[in-house]
């Protein structure tokens, strides 16, 4: 059996008790989602991150981070992973906290390179523990090759 989890965002309650149901439930941890874009582009930081996290630890889950990539070619995807990364060590977030790009927009020419780009810039940056998520759709279509991100997690 996988290890079960959860994803969050600004959509999901932020409270104590929301992260005890979702333990009782059979969850061991979260993966909250931190930010979205770039620092000199959308800036978007999750306002509920800070007390998703600090109550998810509190109730005995295993936090992780995702940045919901908005990326158009292999520069730009470096600098959505170095605000992703700030805003990681801003929450407090340990360097082997898992780290994960939420690739869902097909936004650059080359979706594979700049999304392997993010994920190395991350790990170049002090995060070792990354991996990305997306659709099934992009990995039997082409958009992404499962195996050209070695040994991340997908």
């Amino acid at each position: 059996m996988r290890n079960q989890f959860i994803d969050v965002s600004s959509y999901q309650p932020d409270t104590v008790a929301f992260f005890q149901a979702t333990k009782a439930q059979g969850a061991l941890g979260v993966v909250v989602k931190l930010t979205e874009g770039s620092e000199n582009g959308s800036a978007y930081v999750n306002p509920r991150a800070a007390a998703q996290i600090r109550n998810a630890l509190a109730v005995g889950l295993r936090v992780s981070c995702y940045h919901f990539a908005r990326y158009t070619s292999v520069a730009d995807a470096q600098n959505e992973a170095r605000f992703f990364v700030k805003i990681a060590k801003q929450f407090g977030m340990y360097d082997d906290t898992l780290m994960i790009d939420d690739a869902e927009v097909h936004s650059a020419a080359d979706y594979q390179s700049a999304s392997l780009a993010f994920l190395q810039e991350v790990e170049a940056l002090g995060y070792k523990n990354t991996g990305i998520y997306s659709m099934k759709s992009f990995f039997t279509g082409g958009t992404l090759n499962s195996h050209g991100f070695d040994s991340r997690k997908i």
